[in-house]
């Protein structure tokens, strides 16, 4: 009987498996796909980024590459450590995705020409003033943000502060639940393949 550490190999003998090092590369990998995930999503159209549908499909897809990345890397982190580690990516993605969408959204509808040279010129100058400059700046930053959560329900009706934010929160709840409800799914999957595949094996012997 081999060791749970041990990888079998083809000629029957067992090669030692680091578990540890298994699991910093199967972390390390979600995080880049994680990250390249948010930002795919962060430059989709706006058909596509339908409201409270947008945040369960990142959600699902998380929790899908999550179990996949470990399934192909052969970690073993235990499947709670899994589920809670999709459901934290997922989490920080959809923000993250959300972030950058609002300051793609006012980049586009910024000034153009010398206002958009000047404005950026004062900008620096803010960056290298006193501390209450670099306040106003994170201050500028926050209310456009709430700005581009209000713009996102306009098409929903005239609502105002702090419902897009409550509804925004409700969307990360939703994509962090979705996350981990599919990386448990895919978990459960994968185990009844396995014992679907012994009991063949069995069959056959």
């Amino acid at each position: 009987m081999n060791h749970p550490d041990q990888l079998p190999l083809a000629n029957g003998q067992t090669e030692p498996r680091s578990g540890g090092s298994s699991v910093l590369i199967w972390l390390s990998a979600c995080l880049i796909a994680v990250t390249a995930l948010s930002i795919a999503a962060a430059h989709a159209p706006s058909r596509i980024r339908l409201i409270g549908l947008f945040s369960m499909a990142f959600g699902l897809v998380v929790g899908w590459v999550v179990v996949r990345m470990a399934s192909q890397l052969e970690a073993e982190p235990g499947r709670r450590f899994i589920v809670v580690t999709a459901m934290l990516l997922s989490l920080g993605g959809l923000i993250g995705s959300t972030w950058q969408t609002s300051r793609l959204a006012e980049s586009s509808t910024g000034l153009s020409g010398k206002d958009a040279l000047a404005a950026r010129l004062i900008k620096e100058l803010e960056q290298q003033s006193n501390a209450p400059g670099s306040e106003n700046q994170r201050r500028s930053e926050v209310t456009g943000f709430q700005k581009y959560l209000l713009r996102r329900l306009q098409k929903l009706g005239n609502w105002t502060s702090p419902w897009p934010e409550c509804f925004w929160v409700t969307e990360l709840v939703a994509a962090t639940i979705a996350a981990g409800w599919m990386s448990s799914r895919s978990l459960s999957a994968g185990v009844s393949n396995v014992g679907a595949g012994k009991i063949a094996e069995g069959s056959e012997g």
